[in-house]
């Protein structure tokens, strides 16, 4: 999965853009499930112990700018509940 562009809250990556067009988001894991059944959104498995916070959004779920902006609002929600990495 090749990234094109990211973009960063606090440290955290938020937003990456793909070359197929589409996004990674970064949500809460409590939010994973539900936000990963929405149409043109998958789960990304992210270790051996299962699925992190990662949502993968194929190009045809972004097809409006209020889809695109929805989703991109999400990672930046749920990136900006998180320290700063250098708080750590």
């Amino acid at each position: 999965m090749a990234a094109t562009s990211a973009w960063s809250v606090n440290e955290h990556m938020a937003v990456m853009a793909r070359e197929d067009g589409g996004l990674m988001v970064l949500v809460a894991k409590v939010d994973h499930a539900g936000f990963g059944a929405e149409s043109g959104a998958h789960p990304i498995p992210m270790s051996a112990r299962g699925f992190g916070g990662w949502i993968h959004v194929d190009a045809h779920g972004l097809a409006s700018d209020g889809a695109l902006a929805k989703w991109v609002q999400r990672g930046i929600d749920f990136a900006q509940t998180l320290p700063r990495i250098d708080d750590f």
